[in-house]
């Protein structure tokens, strides 16, 4: 279910296609932010969740319901680009995706 999985394939980007609603709730804002995800809906192309931002006190400060992810391929923006007349470099740019193979070091983990 990540954005770049290689079980699942790298090169799929999830974008917000909706929110039901965004609610502040007037709590006070801090540094340390927690997050709480519940998963609504999940396909191998789709995911609905609701999110909660909670603060050091463990307030809500920041509701997000329904949120909806879709998979979206660079392939299938290009060619909404191209129909829409709008394919400029900063569109290129802007709205491409290209990944790439990073190598990980544990022992960098370790390193002070």
């Amino acid at each position: 279910m990540a954005l770049a999985d290689p079980d699942v394939g790298i090169g799929s980007l999830k974008i917000p296609l909706s929110i039901k609603r965004l609610q502040p709730t007037g709590r006070a804002y801090s540094i340390g932010i927690w997050s709480h995800f519940q998963l609504l809906d999940w396909t191998p192309h789709s995911t609905v969740f609701r999110s909660w931002m909670v603060n050091d006190a463990g307030e809500s400060v920041l509701y997000f319901d329904s949120v909806h992810l879709q998979e979206v391929r660079d392939e299938h923006l290009q060619k909404v680009l191209q129909a829409s007349g709008r394919l400029g470099a900063e569109q290129q740019a802007l709205y491409s995706s290209n990944w790439r193979q990073m190598s990980f070091d544990p022992a960098a983990l370790t390193r002070n």
